[in-house]
Parts: structure tokens; sequence; C-alpha cells
């Protein structure tokens, strides 16, 4: 049964992402979200085995979420502290991608934070295990990968040639339009 409530906190974030996310309402998005994660956190002393770590990834992409949202809102270390969380909520669903989004989602919020070589050295390790899979979200991955290298170069945030950046966004283009 728990797993169960698990799939609709899932489903719910989906709609929180449309209601509010895409309408730019950040704080309204946030505050669902956490009200999600603490349901997904009551929820995850009464799973085990394969649920358990379901529920991990969907707390991991609820983490992320609101990761995006302080992010968005200028939040930069409420961003960072929360890629932390994710980061141990991925870990511990064991799922290769989760764990690659969430290395991904440290990397974006640490260039936010101005740790450009940090966040790149995130970014590179997000792509490798990326690059182990062709599941949906690896190959998903892939092309936010050279999404975010194009659009630093674009922003003259790292050294980037303009054939590179139309190169990379040539590649995302590729990944999305193929899959």
């Amino acid at each position: 049964m728990a797993s169960h409530e698990v799939k609709l906190l899932e489903k719910k974030m989906e709609e929180i992402l449309i209601t509010f996310e895409q309408n730019d309402k950040y704080s309204e998005a946030l505050h669902a979200y956490n009200m999600i994660e603490m349901k997904i956190n009551q929820l995850l002393a009464s799973l085990s085995g394969e649920e358990l770590n379901n529920a991990y990834e969907v707390l991991a992409q609820c983490l992320f979420r609101q990761g995006n949202m302080y992010r968005s809102m200028g939040q930069v270390g409420e961003a960072l502290r929360y890629s932390e969380m994710e980061a141990e909520a991925a870990r511990r669903s064991g799922n290769n991608a989760t764990i690659a989004q969430s290395i991904f989602s440290e990397g974006v919020t640490l260039i936010s934070n101005k740790q450009l070589s940090k966040g790149l050295i995130f970014l590179e390790k997000a792509k490798e295990l990326f690059d182990k899979e062709d599941n949906y979200d690896c190959i998903q991955g892939r092309g936010w990968y050279w999404i975010i290298k194009a659009d630093l170069g674009n922003k003259r945030i790292s050294e980037t040639t303009s054939e590179e950046i139309i190169e990379f966004a040539n590649k995302a283009l590729e990944i999305f339009e193929t899959n």
C-alpha cells in the first residue's frame, strides 16, 4: 500500500511542475514539494527492498525539484544544501540514472554558485554515468549535458568557441530528436 502512495506522490510532483513550476510560481511549487518530501519520509520506514529503492528515487526527484526552485529564486546556498540531500537519496536508491542525475544537479548548482571548475568536474562525472546505459533517463541526461555545455559557452562562463557552442547544441538536438 505504501508503494502505491509513493507512486501517487510522484504523479503529484508532475502536477506541481505543470501547475506551479512552469508558470514561474516557485514559492508555491517549493511549498508543495516540501509537503511531498515530508510524506515520502514518513513512508520510508514502512518500505523495504525494491519499494524502498523506488521511494528513494522519488525522494531524490523531489529534492532535485526543490533545489531547482531555490536556484530559480536565487538562493544558491539552499539549492546546494538540497543537492547534497538529493545525492544521499539517489545513492540510497541504487539507481545509476538517479545517481547520475543527482551528480549533474549538484554540478549545475556549483556552477550557479560560481564554482565553475568544481561544477564542470561533476558534469563530466555525471556524463560518464549517463554514457553507461541507454535507458530514457540516461539518454535525456546526455542531451542536457550538451545543452548546459552550450549554454555555459554562450553565456561566456566557459572558454568555448562559437563553433564548439554550435557543435554542443547540435549534439543535444541529435540526442533529443532521435530519442
